[in-house]
Order: C-alpha cells, then sequence, then structure tokens
C-alpha cells in the first residue's frame, strides 16, 4: 500500500483528505508542522509528501530539500500559486504545486502520475450534484456553478470557472471554526455594490457583510437551521456571487457565478423551490 505523509495545519483538510485517499488505496498519515513531517520522515520513509506551502513552524521548502534529500517525492498545495511559488518549489526539489481548491480527480492523477500509478478512471458524476447544477446552467444569467467541500475540494463544476478568491474571503469570515460555521438566511443577505470600478486583479478585496448583519461575530452564533437554504451574496463590478449552503448536505457549499445581481433573486427563488432541494433537510 501507498504510504503518504500530509501536512497541513487544517484538521478538516486532513480529514477530508483521508477519506478520500484512503477510499482510493492509500495509506495516509497526517501532521500540523513541518517539524513532525520530518520527524516522521526519519521514523518511517513515506512514498510520498503532500504538504501545505504554508506551515506554522519553518518553511515547506526546506521540508521539500530534505524530502529530496530523503528520496522522497514532494507535492506543494496552496491558495495561492504564483510562478514565483513554482520556481522556488521546483528549485527546493517539489515535483509540483497544487492548487487548493484541490479537485479529486487531479490530485489523484497528480499522484498516480508521480508515483508511476495507473491513471485513475475519470469519475462518474455523482447522483445529485450533476442534476442540481444541470437544472441550474438552464436559469437566465447563470455563468457557471460548483460545489465543493468546505475544506476545499472541489466536488462538481459546471460552466464558467470560478475563481476562489471570489468566495473564499465570505467563507473565511463567516467560519472561523468548523463547529461553528454558519451563512445568514437568504433574506438577510445584501451586498453593498462598489461604487467605483475595481480592476479584476483586485476583485478578492471586495469584502464581506458588516458584522451587524451576522456574518462575522466575536461570539458564536445561533445555530443554523438544518432545513432552511441560507445564503450570502458578494457583489463585485462585473458579476455577483451566491454561496449557498445547502440543507441536508452538512459541509458543502453550492458557488453560483451570475451576469449581474439583478439575476440573484431568480436563482434563490429557483433552488428555493427545487425539486433538487428538498427543505425538508434531505437531499
Amino acid at each position: 500500500m501507498i504510504d503518504l505523509l500530509v501536512v497541513d495545519p487544517s484538521v478538516s483538510v486532513r480529514k477530508t483528505l483521508e477519506r478520500l485517499l484512503e477510499a482510493h488505496g492509500y495509506a495516509m498519515r497526517g501532521v500540523t508542522r513541518g517539524g513532525d513531517a520530518l520527524h516522521q520522515l526519519a521514523r518511517q520513509r513515506p512514498d510520498l509528501i503532500l504538504s501545505e506551502a504554508s506551515l506554522p513552524d519553518m518553511s515547506a521548502l526546506e521540508l521539500c530539500q530534505q524530502g529530496w534529500l530523503s528520496g522522497v517525492p514532494t507535492l506543494l498545495m496552496s491558495e495561492h500559486v504564483t510562478e514565483a511559488l513554482r520556481l522556488e518549489a521546483r528549485d527546493a526539489g517539489a515535483l509540483e504545486v497544487l492548487t487548493k481548491p484541490l479537485s479529486q480527480h487531479d490530485l489523484l492523477r497528480s499522484l498516480a502520475r508521480h508515483l508511476r500509478l495507473p491513471a485513475p478512471p475519470i469519475p462518474s458524476p455523482a447522483p445529485t450534484a450533476p442534476t442540481l447544477l444541470g437544472s441550474l446552467m438552464t436559469r437566465p444569467g447563470l455563468l457557471g456553478a460548483l460545489i465543493f467541500d468546505v475544506s476545499g475540494l472541489v466536488l462538481e463544476q459546471v460552466g464558467t470557472v470560478i475563481p476562489a478568491s471570489l468566495y473564499q474571503p465570505v467563507l473565511a469570515a463567516s467560519c472561523p471554526v468548523p463547529a461553528r460555521e454558519t451563512l445568514v438566511p437568504v433574506r438577510e443577505t445584501v451586498m453593498p455594490v462598489h461604487e467605483t470600478p475595481m480592476p479584476e486583479a483586485h476583485v478578492q478585496a471586495a469584502r464581506t457583510l458588516p458584522v451587524g448583519a451576522g456574518l462575522a461575530t466575536d461570539t458564536a452564533p445561533p445555530p443554523a437551521d438544518p432545513t432552511e437554504l441560507q445564503c450570502a451574496q458578494l457583489e463585485y463590478p462585473a458579476h455577483s456571487v451566491l454561496l449557498f449552503r445547502l440543507p441536508g448536505r452538512a459541509g458543502t457549499v453550492l458557488v453560483c457565478l451570475l451576469q449581474n445581481g439583478s439575476y440573484a433573486s431568480l436563482i434563490k427563488y429557483y433552488l428555493r423551490s427545487s425539486p433538487f432541494i428538498r427543505l425538508s433537510g434531505h437531499v
């Protein structure tokens, strides 16, 4: 069995990767810090290291160098992949830098390629998500949609690719702790439009709803009703983004990219009455 060492400060990322990798025949050890990874590397040499590029105690590039010296291939992953990071990682001995949120198929394909294993089969569509996303793509004004696990794995995607920078800021503000993850109900989510045009390259600077609106608080928010469709709305100069936490699908978020905010109410109404989303808490 292939032994993988996963290094990531996020417990939810490690747990999600553990479920995915073990389901595909990999054995996984997960650690939080680079120092722990070096200890594991000396104790029992893994077949491959998969590490977050930003570690709390040391540079991931140093970990790549130690892996290279030990003959262990290393893959890095980061939400902010730049050409400079790719060059530095390559010089340190890393094989590749993967972009978060990770695609399940792309991750498995990269592992198979670098470990010289048979390429994974193209996954069959899940029974519910493609039907939901396919139905959404028939709605006017919708450019693209995706469903992803809040730990970072994109589960399904259709239409225009939605950059993570458009929706990650509001998730970071509204979900500081996994146990307290919640988005405010549809009726409360109004996002002010920027008064002056903002260059596309700076679109990630858009701010989330103020504290009083319920997205970010210093105290634990009231528990969300598991049978209630919940949504947050972000307005950018060229388009709108809707984020839905779907009832009955804990830990997954639906992201919709719209031509503009005028279509938001139509999408919200459609989802609340959609045959693919039952507000009884079952999907």
